[in-house]
């Protein structure tokens, strides 16, 4: 089996037995016309350029936009109107702001917009975006800088390779993450979704791929060895929501991510997901030292889940 790789204008060919596919997901920056012209997006390069630019809109009291009303778009639109306050934010989102979270933790997002003066705007659709104007399925929004922080798609790779994949280009695969199609194939993050029911509640965060990494790695190692390899089976605990550096709301979830409407809010919030996202990167780089580092983290997780002992490896997932 061969990879082609270009860099540079150059192509190598790579021969491989086993290939791990881990592409992740993007911002769809097609999803509508306007955005790769008139809208930042969270790469590395507009970041950097919000960054540089939000001071002096804020010193003049201009007006951020915020297109998306998921997670991210929830935690980018109250992250610039905390750190500017002068700064006017509205974030606008075809559906309902945290759709998806449980009631109480809806109105807790809605308190945090009014205490921080976020304008909402809902069950808005943005169709097109020009320079200094979004066009949406309502009156046009005017704005100063635009972030568009929409859905997730794929990269078009799985699918232009022949691997089997479902309507969004994720490639479909097994309970050990090998492709339905290519057996020396293993895809893993945003980029897959099992094609069995037992996984179907998998959702895209960093989180799922987090924990679908390290059992890849597991299932990659037993075949190599021979050794039985266990399916995976994932336990969700919470969706945690920072609003700004000193507030949040974590809400709570049953183990198959459906919302208890139990919900942490405030420091403790805030705390708690400051701990996650340590977590995470303390865990990775931990494992280049150490190779049970992820697995001893994941053992606290996984008792404060409750998880039961079975034959399957599960793993506990709080973001």
């Amino acid at each position: 089996s061969l990879v082609r790789v270009e860099a540079e204008s150059r192509e190598t060919v790579l021969r491989f037995d086993r290939l791990v596919y881990a592409l992740g997901s993007y911002t769809d920056t097609d999803a509508v016309a306007g955005i790769r012209d008139h809208a930042h997006v969270f790469s590395r390069c507009d970041v950097e350029r919000m960054r540089v630019a939000l001071p002096a809109l804020a010193a003049r009291n201009g007006r951020l936009l915020v297109c998306g009303g998921g997670l991210t778009g929830i935690e980018a639109a109250t992250e610039f109107a905390e750190a500017f306050p002068a700064l006017r934010v509205t974030l606008t989102t075809s559906g309902q702001l945290g759709a998806g979270a449980s009631p109480k933790a809806q109105r807790y997002l809605r308190a945090a917009f009014a205490r921080l003066g976020l304008q909402l705007i809902e069950a808005t659709r943005v169709t097109r975006i020009a320079a200094g104007r979004a066009y949406t399925s309502a009156d046009p929004i005017d704005f100063d800088l635009c972030l568009w922080a929409g859905a997730f798609a794929v990269p078009p790779l799985a699918r232009e390779a022949g691997l089997c994949v479902n309507e969004r280009g994720q490639a479909l695969v097994d309970d050990g993450f090998q492709s339905l199609s290519h057996a020396n194939v293993m895809v893993v993050g945003d980029a897959a979704v099992p094609a069995a029911d037992a996984g179907s509640q998998l959702r895209m965060a960093c989180a799922t791929s987090t924990a679908m990494g390290a059992h890849a790695a597991d299932a990659l190692v037993a075949s190599l060895s021979g050794a039985a390899q266990r399916p995976f089976r994932m336990t969700y605990l919470a969706r945690n929501i920072s609003l700004g550096r000193r507030d949040g709301v974590i809400d709570w979830v049953s183990s198959d991510d459906r919302p208890r409407n139990l919900i942490w809010t405030g420091r403790l919030a805030a705390a708690y997901k400051n701990m996650i996202g340590s977590f995470v990167w303390r865990s990775i780089s931990g494992e280049s030292r150490r190779s049970s580092t992820y697995q001893i983290a994941l053992a606290g997780l996984q008792l404060f889940a409750g998880n039961r002992a079975d034959n399957t490896k599960h793993y506990a997932s709080s973001k």
